[in-house]
């Protein structure tokens, strides 16, 4: 169903074909990646879909996560953080793993004008480092999610990220964020 993140079980999440528009934003790093496009008019950008891809045999290996929103890309932060927290509150959201990566998308949200809203509830993928999801908010335009990845016990607790975005053919605009292996 529309909305509802896919699990690793049909064939893994590839960018679309060279002719599409996919653009790398940000190569393998480790540092927070910040990507700014204008809101020029409401309404906000709507998160349709979430799903999960592993990649294996790509040279470097990696996992990768896809946001696919109608009406355009949002702003956007994708940075490591100590712990997902709830919007608002301030709470914990479990995520699985030892490290977190945050990305908080702006001028979004994961429900419409019409009722419809992206099922976001989190939970575990189990590739072998992106582990799994939490969401941590839905609120006032900023829609937040965090990454459970694994890492080495004792590393400096992060892994190369690379951040990409494409128009899908369908004509959603998609974020995807790649997580090494």
């Amino acid at each position: 169903a529309a909305g509802t993140p896919t699990e690793p079980s049909g064939p893994p999440d590839q960018p679309p074909p060279a002719a599409a528009s996919y653009r790398v934003v940000s190569d393998w790093s480790t540092r927070p990646v910040t990507v700014s496009h204008p809101l020029v008019a409401p309404p906000l950008r709507f998160l349709t879909e979430v799903r999960f891809g592993d990649h294996p045999g790509e040279d470097p290996a990696y996992s990768r996560v896809t946001f696919a929103f109608e009406e355009g890309l949002p702003s956007y932060e994708v940075r490591y953080v100590a712990s997902l927290e709830q919007d608002g509150s301030g709470d914990p959201v479990p995520v699985p793993g030892n490290a977190v990566l945050r990305i908080v998308f702006r001028d979004a949200t994961g429900h419409d004008d019409a009722g419809r809203e992206t099922d976001r509830p989190g939970g575990t993928v189990g590739y072998p480092t992106l582990r799994g999801y939490g969401f941590g908010g839905d609120f006032e335009g900023h829609l937040t999610f965090g990454l459970g990845l694994q890492v080495a016990a004792g590393s400096d607790q992060t892994l190369p990220v690379r951040v990409g975005e494409a128009v899908r053919p369908d004509g959603l605009h998609v974020v995807a964020v790649d997580v090494r292996r």
